[in-house]
């Protein structure tokens, strides 16, 4: 267990450890108070500052000096022994002040007042929180973030901060590209992206509010909107969630680009509508995926001309080639081979699902194709021999039908071959 205090600030994030100058540093300053929780080394409780041993020290005051006693120098002088007698004094005259200078004066001490009032007043609205504080020990110093491997972006507005690596102020999944915290608001983020992702942003959204789901009990998903970002199409799930009392907002933005899946998930303190500072977050969002080499440009071409398959599906199609990389035509025949080699691996709903959807292709292929299609798909299955005419043909059919089935119903169907091949290329 890490040596030192740990203490819970009031958006119930944590921050140490820290020495026990440092935790009377922060007392004495004002940015915690004997009702902060804290837990000491070698504990695992939380308790509040007041009820350890240590707050006793920090309130101890530090004693008066003494008054030096007078030097010889400072004593008053002895009286003369036969002093002198002093001349009669007459009646005393009052000297009157002007009254210019009597309301200078007073007014002058008003101001002196005032100032200092202003002062204090000030320096209670100004001085940074203890959450502001932690967010600008951890801050990069830079607005801005990229990851080389998918090309997602980040420009941060002010005061948005870029976090360093190792961060202890939120926890954040491990595949999480950057995080991101608003200093003053107490509003967090971070930027996910995987290559070959999930087949759409909505399946992207259901697998990243899973994950949130499983560490914030009580989170409620309450609706999913179209978004535009610069030129990327996002879904938008918008959500809430308890923390130690504390209401938050919760947004996600997902989307798909050139292969690459990437959302951001914010959350700030719910102050009554839409989180407007994560939404503000979001328009710097953008992807600008690497330049391609040859693999992702035969990988995106395959799952373009034969769109029941996904990038990822492509590329594990093409992995069990001796060249590693296919023609789309090609890709197209060989993913019939794995999809029937891996469709026993599938649980028995799955399975008919993946019937349901393969019948309701075939519906939108012309009547006059659909047989041809149905013999092909039968011999790509069992790797008989077909003709490249054959190929080019029963590929250009399947993709004219499944490119007319509604978004979600395609979606689906990506991720059930998916899947199955995932399962036919490991199968024996």
């Amino acid at each position: 267990m890490a040596k030192g205090y740990k203490v819970r600030l009031g958006d119930g994030s944590e921050i140490g450890p820290m020495d026990l100058d440092t935790l009377r540093g922060w007392y004495v300053q004002g940015l915690i108070t004997k009702a902060s929780p804290v837990m000491a080394p070698g504990s695992s409780r939380w308790i509040t500052l007041g009820e350890t041993s240590e707050i006793r020290g920090f309130d101890r005051g530090v004693a008066a000096p003494s008054s030096p006693r007078p030097s010889a120098s400072s004593r008053p002088a002895p009286r003369p022994a036969n002093p002198q007698p002093r001349p009669p004094v007459g009646p005393r005259r009052r000297v009157p002040v002007p009254k210019p200078l009597q309301s200078a004066s007073f007014g002058g001490v008003l101001g002196v007042l005032a100032l200092a009032a202003a002062g204090v007043v000030a320096y209670f609205l100004l001085a940074p929180s203890p959450e502001e504080m932690a967010v600008r020990q951890w801050a990069a110093g830079e607005r801005r973030a990229v990851d080389d491997a998918t090309g997602v972006t980040i420009e941060a507005p002010s005061p948005w901060v870029v976090l360093k690596d190792g961060q202890t102020l939120v926890s954040a999944p491990m595949e999480a590209k950057m995080v991101l915290a608003h200093p003053k608001k107490g509003a967090f983020a971070y930027v996910v992206a995987e290559r070959g992702g999930a087949a759409s942003a909505d399946a992207f959204l259901d697998q990243l509010l899973e994950s949130r789901r499983k560490v914030l009990p009580g989170f409620t998903e309450t609706g999913r909107t179209d978004r535009t970002v610069g030129k990327a199409s996002l879904r938008q799930a918008a959500a809430t969630w308890e923390r130690g009392g504390q209401r938050f907002q919760d947004v996600t933005l997902a989307g798909i680009e050139a292969g690459t899946a990437f959302a951001l998930v914010g959350w700030e303190p719910d102050r009554g509508g839409p989180a407007q500072e994560v939404l503000r977050l979001a328009e710097g969002l953008s992807l600008v995926p690497p330049k391609a080499t040859g693999l992702d440009e035969a990988v995106l071409a395959a799952a373009r001309e034969a769109p029941q398959l996904t990038p990822t599906a492509a590329q594990l199609v093409m992995s069990q080639s001796a060249a590693h990389v296919l023609e789309p035509d090609e890709t197209f025949r060989r993913s019939f081979q794995y999809t029937s080699a891996g469709l026993k691996a599938l649980s028995a709903a799955e399975q008919q699902e993946m019937g349901e959807l393969t019948r309701a292709v075939y519906a939108l292929v012309p009547p006059r194709d659909r047989g041809r299609l149905a013999a092909y798909v039968a011999r790509a299955r069992a790797r008989e021999p077909t003709s490249a005419q054959d190929t080019r043909q029963s590929r250009e059919a399947m993709k004219a039908a499944v490119l007319k089935l509604p978004a979600p119903k395609r979606a689906q169907l990506q991720a059930l071959y998916e899947k199955a091949i995932r399962k036919g290329v490991t199968a024996p």
